[in-house]
This record gives structure tokens, sequence and C-alpha cells, in this order.
């Protein structure tokens, strides 16, 4: 009760270059966007790579993006987002999620956090950051990603994501950056990673 599960329908039907990176930074760009609008949360969430958004290393909100296309066309995308505003869920913490939180429990003043203002602040994100997107402004959404990255100059490992096995340590090492399709660059690592789950050093 009193946070945000959002699921947002959007139809571009045209041609979005890396629409698959380019919808899911319009879904973690937009909630950072939100949080900062909260007096005395301004620059202070981050986002951990790929879809966890962070505050002081506890994770108060998750993102999702599927996407549908036709030839080279983005026909329709659903954009999931789920922000713990008013209440902190129980949780049993794991290696990618050790903590959660909510905003309300790290803001100093509870007054200034609701649901109902959030729900603003993150739809007027969405459709600002939307029209980025779809007007070929890629660039704008992926340097704000990046400005907001909590891994870059991390040291982290990287597990399979493959829920019918036991995880498996993919890579390790300490994050240079983030390339332009947000796969991670770890030194000395030719291969950019492109998947699996991170787990903060």
């Amino acid at each position: 009760q009193g946070n945000l599960h959002v699921s947002c329908s959007l139809a571009p039907a045209k041609r979005i270059d890396r629409f698959g990176a380019g919808f899911m930074m319009l879904a973690a760009v937009s909630v950072v966007d939100a949080i900062d609008t909260v007096p005395g949360l301004e620059n202070r969430a981050g986002i951990k790579w790929v879809n966890d958004i962070l505050i002081d290393d506890a994770k108060v909100c998750g993102v999702l993006a599927y996407t549908q296309t036709m030839a080279d066309v983005v026909t329709s995308t659903v954009v999931g987002i789920g922000l713990n505003v008013e209440t902190t869920p129980s949780v049993a913490p794991t290696p990618y999620v050790p903590e959660v939180g909510s905003l309300c429990d790290i803001v100093a003043d509870r007054q200034t956090c609701n649901q109902a203002e959030l729900l603003n602040a993150l739809m007027n994100s969405l459709d600002r950051n939307y029209r980025s997107l779809t007007n070929g402004r890629y660039d704008t959404l992926l340097n704000r990603y990046r400005e907001r990255s909590i891994v870059t100059g991390r040291e982290v490992e990287i597990h399979s994501d493959d829920s019918s096995a036991e995880p498996r340590v993919l890579a390790r090492g300490r994050v240079k950056g983030l390339n332009q399709d947000l796969e991670l660059i770890l030194e000395g690592s030719d291969h950019p990673i492109s998947r699996g789950r991170l787990v903060l050093k």
C-alpha cells in the first residue's frame, strides 16, 4: 500500500535505433527524474545496471521494458515500474538485492513524499523522456543514464541469469563504463557484458 505499480503501454509505430536499451533507459531515467523532485532526495537515486534504482545501496525501484517490432518498426512497448514510495516491502536479502527501502523511509520529512505526487512526477518525466527517445535523441537518455550509474568504477561480479540452474560467475572486475547499447565494459576484458545479474562488491 502506498507504492507505485505502473504498466505504461506505448505505441510509437516508428523505427527507433537501439530500442531495446532505449526503452530500458526510458524507464530507469524517468524514475530517477521523478525521485529528484522530492525535496531532500535530489541527485541521491542511482541506477544499478541494468534496471534497479538504489538510494544508499538500498533498492527502491525496479523497471522492465517489453517491446514488439514488425520489421524495423517498433509497434508497441510496455514499460513496467515498481517504486517503493510509502512502504518498504519485506524482502529476503540476496546477493543481487541485499537491502530494500522506500522513499518515505529515506527522506527527512515524510510529508514531502507521497504516492500521488510521485505518480504525477513520474508521468511527466516519462512523457518528456519518451518524446526524446522517439524524436531521435537517444544520446540524451544515454548520457543521463551514465551520469546516474552507480556501477562505473565499482568492482562487480556478473552472474548467469538462468533461473533453472545454479548461478555461475560469468565475469568479474572493475566497471570502466557503459557502451552505446548499455553493455558493461570491464577493465582487462575484450568483451562487453550484455546480460547477467550484477553483484556490487
